[in-house]
């Protein structure tokens, strides 16, 4: 039986009042779908429509894990093909514990560049990664030729909401307050900033399901990044973890990989670089707290269009900016008030991440101790039993629960888990076993 292609038919593009849009007319099987993305009118000069390396970057990770080849009508960048085929398939195929399928790219070849302005950018967000990589950048960079020009944010699946489910109307209204957001910081200091709109994450779940983001971002922004190539010849995408934590899976965040995926993802044109060096997330706390923009700029919920002090990421920036004596300079993004009344129950928050193992947080941990701060009796107690409790519970249910927390796209309820309810569950599920 002949392997399915996801076909790239036609490329469009349209100069309209309001907007410049690119759309690639794609094809699955029986099923035809039109994906778009759209810029301001005066950025559409500088949307490349003669190469499918935007159409092959978003869509291969996802086809060799869906088992699916790629065809184009367009031809794809020599260098591009190359790496891709010969450098990163390859790899993730003997990585990825069968999830990683062998496919093939269809397509003919260019090697010829086309003009580029030498623009310089990365993405913003307004979050931890995003401030540094601006503060790097701008005001630690000496060499002009690697200082940013543009700052960009995309809609194509970060405005998810942490749901688990695709829900378009949640993402657009997250991604139109975001966007609003980061223009505003951009018109304040004097920053160029590309928007790109798109159906991305729309057509994907209309072709293959639901489509977790924390699992294709890398792969989903460069992507975008590619339909500009005329305009970048340097893009920086900040990185989470360092190679020290390398592990390569399609299974798995790409953060754990991308800097050995990065370069192999740059074309004759435009290049793509991990920021920040070697910090570690706790260093890019230190570096943007020298960086008076973020003070009343920074944003890292992703539940709100404000800091809601409550989910995973404001707790985990939150208790960053605690381990160093730096909340109160934070005071107008962060309620100050939520902050002192929620001091105990982050710390135990952070007790019980760190029992689990998760990177971020144990380095909070180590640089709180450092600089002195104190955990109570009873935070470190409940600590204890809440990984003893994760211990209990059957290993199926287990791993799961510290998979999607250690990816922060699950919140353990640690009171239900010491409920008598769910005690008395897990004693039931248990005695099951044994009879078996």
């Amino acid at each position: 039986m002949d392997k399915k292609e996801l076909s790239l038919n036609k490329i469009i593009r349209r100069d309209m009042v309001k907007y410049a849009e690119i759309a690639f007319e794609l094809s699955f099987g029986e099923a035809k779908e039109t994906l778009w993305y759209r810029v301001k009118p005066e950025y559409g000069k500088y949307l490349c429509e003669d190469r499918a390396d935007s159409f092959v970057v978003t869509f291969f990770a996802l086809a060799m894990q869906r088992d699916f080849n790629l065809r184009s009508t367009y031809p794809i960048s020599e260098k591009l093909w190359y790496q891709i085929t010969t450098q990163v398939m390859p790899q993730l195929v003997v990585t990825s514990d069968g999830v990683g399928k062998e496919i093939e790219i269809i397509a003919d070849r260019i090697s010829e560049s086309c003009k580029n302005e030498g623009g310089v950018g990365t993405g913003m967000s307004c979050g931890v990664d995003s401030f540094a990589t601006l503060y790097e950048y701008t005001e630690l960079c000496d060499n002009p030729e690697y200082k940013l020009t543009h700052l960009t944010h995309f809609n194509v699946g970060a405005h998810h909401g942490q749901t688990g489910t695709f829900n378009p109307e949640l993402q657009r209204n997250l991604f139109q307050k975001d966007v609003a957001m980061v223009q505003r910081f951009c018109d304040k200091y004097g920053y160029q900033l590309i928007a790109v709109d798109s159906n991305l994450t729309e057509v994907i779940d209309k072709i293959y399901g639901y489509m977790d983001f924390n699992v294709f971002h890398t792969y989903l922004n460069v992507g975008t990044v590619l339909l500009m190539q005329p305009l970048f010849a340097r893009y920086y995408y900040s990185p989470f973890v360092n190679l020290d934590k390398f592990h390569c899976s399609l299974k798995e965040d790409p953060a754990y990989y991308e800097k050995w995926l990065l370069p192999n993802l740059s074309t004759e044109i435009t290049s793509f670089y991990n920021s920040n060096k070697n910090w570690t997330r706790e260093d890019k706390l230190k570096q943007i707290v020298n960086f008076p923009q973020s003070y009343k700029w920074l944003k890292v919920c992703v539940k709100s269009d404000t800091n809601c002090c409550k989910c995973v990421k404001c707790m985990r920036t939150i208790l960053g900016l605690e381990a160093i004596g730096k909340t109160d300079l934070y005071s107008e993004v962060f309620d100050s008030k939520i902050v002192a009344s929620s001091r105990e129950h982050l710390k135990t928050y952070m007790l019980c991440q760190v029992k689990k193992g998760e990177v971020s947080h144990t380095e909070i941990y180590n640089e709180a101790v450092k600089n002195g701060m104190t955990f109570s009796f009873k935070s470190r107690a409940y600590a204890f039993f809440y990984r003893l409790c994760l211990k209990l519970l059957p290993r199926k249910l287990y791993f799961k629960i510290k998979q999607k927390s250690m990816n922060d796209t699950l919140q353990v309820d640690v009171n239900e888990l010491f409920s008598d309810a769910s005690v008395k569950r897990r004693e039931e599920q248990r005695k099951q076993a044994g009879k078996h």
